[in-house]
């Protein structure tokens, strides 16, 4: 369930625990965009604590603009620092493209899915190739 960040909030935003893929789940709905930067900072970083190997932010309901993309950025420097990798899901179709522009794709991966990006965000010893299809979400 999203819950606003602050009371009538265009921002808001679900937690999801995949605790065998030792990954966190932010689900970011509304606009994370110049009005909101300063809430989804805050939104961020608390997910970054959260996060112990891995942090995916999905986007698939999320309008991102060039603040929102930026905000992202300063995450994935703070989680670098952290040893935490983030992985963008279900970034729109221009989102991805800037990133490819931007050649950021090796900072922030991009993947269709939450499915996909647990499957690509296991941490290597503990991959299973009798997963092919992604895991499953917990």
């Amino acid at each position: 369930m999203f819950e606003p960040h602050s009371p009538g909030s265009a921002l808001a935003f679900a937690l999801d625990h995949h605790r065998p893929q030792q990954t966190l789940v932010l689900r970011i709905c509304g606009d994370a965009d110049f009005a909101h930067e300063s809430e989804l900072r805050v939104v961020l970083a608390a997910a970054l604590v959260e996060a112990p190997k891995v942090l995916i932010v999905e986007l698939s309901r999320a309008f991102v603009d060039v603040r929102g993309l930026t905000a992202l950025l300063v995450l994935d420097q703070q989680a670098r620092r952290r040893g935490v990798t983030v992985i963008l899901a279900g970034a729109s179709a221009t989102l991805r493209r800037i990133v490819g522009l931007f050649r950021l794709p090796g900072r922030l991966p991009c993947f269709g899915g939450v499915a996909e990006a647990l499957a690509a965000g296991q941490p290597p010893e503990r991959s299973n190739p009798s997963t092919a299809g992604g895991p499953q979400a917990a």
